[in-house]
């Protein structure tokens, strides 16, 4: 039972990204990253709105420069907000659909920067100012297997689409890497199952 729990996570699980939210999905219960099992009773629904804001440790300029001699181009900024507005539909009883929209922004985004000069390996740190926008849309349903009220088990599934701008610039004009876009610009898929007593 335990290698199939392990085998199934490491399928179906998702990689964690640093400074991203994942989905939270609306409607009955949950936190941030934690779903309940609860779904909407049928023709119910409901509304939320989510605001995170992030502070991530400082790392100096020289930090940031010493990091790119080593080949390792770490990046910073004074803070991460990521807010989202979600809305929740009960179909029936068993399946909720849901629906969110984030907007993220990063401000004053630096990274640490490496170039040979003449033959010289030059470190440094390049300003990449402040990123904002609208993020990837996520839908989800949740499917609940059990009734009653002690406990629980519910099936999640969705996508997440490509809404989120992947054009964004620096100051100097040149395009941000795809991990400091406020999208991701890739269709993926979302799978998860819930239980709770």
């Amino acid at each position: 039972m335990r290698r199939s729990l392990l085998l199934f996570s490491a399928i179906f699980s998702t990689p964690a990204l640093a400074d991203h939210m994942g989905p939270s999905g609306f409607g009955a219960g949950g936190g941030m990253s934690v779903f309940s099992p609860d779904t909407l009773d049928e023709g119910h629904w409901s509304a939320g709105l989510r605001l995170s804001y992030t502070k991530p440790e400082q790392r100096s300029d020289a930090e940031l420069a010493a990091l790119a001699g080593q080949h390792v181009h770490a990046h910073n900024t004074d803070y991460n907000l990521n807010a989202s507005a979600g809305v929740a539909y009960g179909i029936n009883h068993h399946l909720t659909v849901s629906a969110e929209l984030p907007f993220v922004r990063r401000d004053n985004l630096r990274e640490g920067s490496h170039a040979h000069v003449g033959g010289v390996a030059v470190n440094g740190v390049e300003e990449l100012g402040s990123v904002s926008g609208i993020g990837d849309i996520d839908l989800l349903a949740k499917y609940r297997l059990s009734d009653g009220e002690r406990a629980g088990f519910a099936l999640i599934g969705g996508i997440k689409i490509p809404s989120g701008s992947t054009h964004r610039q620096s100051l100097d004009g040149e395009r941000l890497e795809t991990e400091h876009q406020p999208g991701t610009g890739s269709w993926d898929p979302i799978v998860g199952a819930s239980a709770g007593r």
